[in-house]
């Protein structure tokens, strides 16, 4: 395990965290990217592979049509694929990692920092963001310091806050499915309020797969989505694997749930595999817990 352990901080970079864009430090670097990996179809501020993560439709910068936008409603970690209540102005950070498509010239995998501030100018008085595994229990091996080389951009609303979206380069999509399952969480204190989220990472027969809020907050569900968009549209089946969690426990690396119900519901642009209803009864250990994936 040790040797597991020195292997990841050496694929990560790992090092303490940079405090970028606020407080003492220097902002990001906004440099040049890999064409296409932060295009942004619908100028939502949601580039189109975050937007296929987090289960979005990059064609429409207000996936449900209820007036939230879905930038505020991913990062809230709100019910951007169907009317619920309104979300009130507030801070909330959101995890999201995503990968080019199989083919792709450029393999490389990339971590995105969302952020949503409810004033111009917030007091960050911290934050971290940092790599964990079931199989290192306790031990975080911290990733703030990708955003020194990452590209970062604001984006001030005059009803909805300051949005910010800070991304950077993680590493070979295929070494990071080598390290799965694991999850990568951000926490901070902004303006007094403390925030905590995260997005937790698993092998689903291959793929590598995030499970993210899908439905109304009251229900509680989610669903596995592969952080990989498919080569083309046309392969895609317009539905998404979505799972019913029950606690059955902890442990060293975090809560136990199971899965005791899946189903394949709607979901533009989105893929769901035949391994969707295999999955019920399987057992995921979620650093964190649900607490981590819905956020605050």
């Amino acid at each position: 395990m040790v040797g597991k352990l020195t292997a990841v901080m050496m694929a990560l970079g790992a090092a303490p965290l940079v405090m970028w864009c606020f407080g003492s430090a220097k902002p990001l670097a906004v440099g040049a990217t890999t064409p296409g990996v932060l295009d942004d179809t619908d100028g939502d501020f949601l580039p189109d592979v975050v937007e296929w993560a987090v289960t979005t439709n990059s064609n429409s910068p207000d996936t449900d049509s209820d007036g939230i936008p879905d930038f505020v409603e991913v990062v809230q970690h709100g019910s951007p694929r169907c009317t619920d209540y309104p979300i009130a102005l507030d801070h909330e950070v959101r995890v999201v990692v995503t990968a080019p498509s199989v083919g792709a010239a450029d393999q490389t995998a990339w971590l995105h920092l969302l952020v949503r501030f409810a004033t111009a100018a917030p007091q960050v008085d911290a934050l971290d963001v940092w790599f964990e595994t079931p199989w290192a229990p306790g031990v975080r091996l911290p990733l703030g310091s990708l955003f020194a080389g990452g590209v970062f951009s604001q984006r001030v609303t005059p009803e909805d806050g300051l949005w910010v979206l800070a991304s950077a380069p993680l590493v070979d999509a295929a070494l990071l499915q080598t390290l799965l399952p694991f999850g990568i969480y951000a926490e901070a204190v902004v303006g007094g309020e403390h925030l905590e989220t995260g997005v937790c990472l698993l092998d689903v027969q291959g793929t590598t797969a995030c499970i993210v809020p899908f439905g109304p907050r009251s229900q509680g569900r989610y669903a596995f989505q592969s952080i990989a968009p498919p080569v083309t549209m046309a392969a895609a089946t317009n539905k998404v694997c979505v799972l019913d969690l029950q606690e059955v426990g902890s442990g060293p690396g975090g809560v136990v749930y199971e899965i005791v119900d899946a189903d394949c519901e709607d979901a533009n642009e989105l893929e769901c595999g035949v391994s969707c209803s295999q999955s019920v009864g399987w057992i995921l250990t979620v650093p964190g817990g649900q607490a981590a994936l819905r956020g605050n």
